[in-house]
């Protein structure tokens, strides 16, 4: 270090030898502004003699210390800023406090200022992932309401088991899967994780170095559960109060799942397990009825949609205040004909739409429906099976090329009108080819409205309807499986369909 103690001569220095500049920034009587240039130097030592010099100024000492905190935490001044300054961390930057709750040598009571003062998530996580941090501060960050500062927590290699069991059963699955990627994670809480709804979770049990064989060998056996949803009664039964409620979800919209198990589950506290127990097909009537009046408005929505829910449930459900509830009402084909003539004429265009596209809607209905505002109301109607003739030909004239669109759609549509709405759209000329010729050509269109219409029509020959069993879009296919004349070899197919909608469908034909 240049020793000299004159700040006007090492000013004057600095600006005539460059070569010295290391050696008076290193000095401790160094004018503040000089070090203050000096900070912004290229050279990463000179900015780290900077950050250990005492005369450094307060805010460039603050912005040297994101990129070495331990030069700041030793430096001798800090202590003393600290002094004048109780809430001398609150006011550092981000960026610095983060590095300085990062080092091994960072003082336990400057983590727990933070814990207890300091709300920035990103300071939380390295005082989280820090592995010289206390238990008692772990034990305390392993309860924050932040489910990233817990995943910290589980992901400390310093982490006690005591914590990590209890952060095991998380309901967050990025904690669970931090504890199953832990190499200190006991075999004990790995034989727990392996039966883990969330596939990373299971996986990273099972490949985490203290898994045994038989970890590995019950990795594959629930992924097979999960998958396939053939899980055996006894086992449905042990995971019924599982810790994970993705699992008990799983439980509750399994079709082996007992009774007695639905009761249970239709109580349960998380809103994603009780809407599976609404969604299932099996849950009995006085389930269903319960869940009914359920608070959260999804589990109410898919009791509106169940197909076994009886009509007077649908009656109360369909003056629900909420839109998706009376939605899934209009959607139900169990509803009532009293019921969809008051929600034909709700102030929703979505729950008009639905009514015009349940299968029940009787004919009055659709006619009133069929001058509906909203074009995609009209739509339904002409593409609704039970439409009748004269009310297609009305609909014949409507602006909306989509409309006319479903009226070639319609079943009912005679076929000279069909031919000539296609020769309208595609140039189809109706004396070049066969009607078969023509839905080949439409099935084989890149537009995926062209192949539903196809997929919808009762003309379309059985091997097209095969082909677009398997299309891309989901709304093709689910065209498919509610085409009447679909047979059931292929509506069995589709009931195993990737979409919930497909899957509906078709098991609304083999019901």
């Amino acid at each position: 270090m240049l020793e000299m103690s004159d700040p006007q001569q090492l000013r004057e220095l600095a600006q005539n030898n460059p070569e010295l500049v290391t050696s008076i920034a290193a000095n401790p009587v160094c004018p503040p502004e000089l070090l203050t240039k000096f900070a912004q130097d290229n050279n990463q030592s000179i900015r780290q003699i900077v950050a250990a010099n005492p005369n450094t100024p307060t805010e460039t000492l603050f912005r040297l210390g994101a990129e070495f905190p331990q030069e700041m935490l030793d430096n001798p001044v800090f202590d003393l800023l600290l002094l004048e300054n109780p809430n001398l961390l609150g006011e550092m930057p981000e960026e610095t406090l983060i590095s300085l709750m990062q080092l091994a040598t960072v003082p336990d009571s400057f983590k727990q200022w933070v814990v207890n003062h300091d709300q920035r998530e990103k300071v939380l996580y390295a005082v989280a992932a820090n592995p010289h941090t206390p238990v008692n501060i772990l034990a305390s960050l392993a309860t924050h309401s932040d489910c990233s500062v817990r995943s910290y927590v589980a992901a400390n290699p310093h982490t006690p088991v005591k914590i990590l069991e209890i952060l095991a059963t998380d309901s967050y699955w990025i904690v669970r899967e931090q504890i199953a990627k832990n190499l200190h994670t006991p075999v004990n809480i790995l034989t727990i994780l392996v039966t883990d709804s969330r596939d990373s979770v299971r996986f990273s049990a099972s490949r985490n170095p203290q898994a045994t064989s038989e970890i590995q060998e019950q990795e594959e056996l629930y992924s097979q559960y999960y998958r396939s949803r053939n899980i055996p009664v006894e086992v449905l039964s042990q995971l019924a109060t599982h810790y994970d409620s993705g699992v008990r979800a799983i439980v509750a919209f399994n079709l082996n799942t007992p009774v007695n198990i639905l009761e249970m589950l239709a109580t349960d506290s998380e809103e994603n397990v009780r809407y599976q127990v609404a969604r299932n097909t099996h849950t009995p009537r006085s389930i269903l009825e319960n869940l009914a009046t359920d608070s959260s408005t999804e589990v109410r929505s898919d009791v509106a949609d169940n197909l076994h829910t009886p009509t007077d449930v649908l009656t109360m459900l369909a003056t629900d205040l909420d839109d998706n509830v009376r939605t899934r009402v209009a959607r139900n084909p169990n509803t009532s004909k009293d019921v969809l003539a008051i929600l034909a004429t709700d102030s929703e265009r979505y729950i008009r739409l639905h009514v015009a596209a349940n299968p029940h809607t009787p004919k009055d209905i659709l006619r009133k429906l069929a001058n509906d505002s909203d074009k995609d109301v009209r739509i339904r109607v002409a593409a609704h099976p039970h439409t009748s003739i004269d009310i297609l030909t009305m609909l014949l004239d409507d602006s909306e090329k989509n409309v006319r669109f479903w009226v070639a759609a319609n079943p009912n549509t005679p076929k000279d009108i069909l031919t000539m709405l296609l020769d309208d759209f595609y140039g189809i000329g109706k004396n070049l080819y066969t009607l078969r010729e023509i839905f080949i050509i439409l099935a084989n269109d890149s537009y995926d409205g062209a192949r539903r219409y196809v997929a919808a029509n009762l003309h379309t020959p059985i091997d097209i309807l095969k082909i677009l069993a398997n299309d891309s879009y989901d709304g093709v296919r689910s065209s498919v499986a509610a085409n009447p004349h679909t047979p059931k070899d292929i509506l069995r197919k589709l009931a195993t369909d990737s979409d919930y909608y497909v899957r509906r469908e078709s098991l609304k034909q083999l019901l």
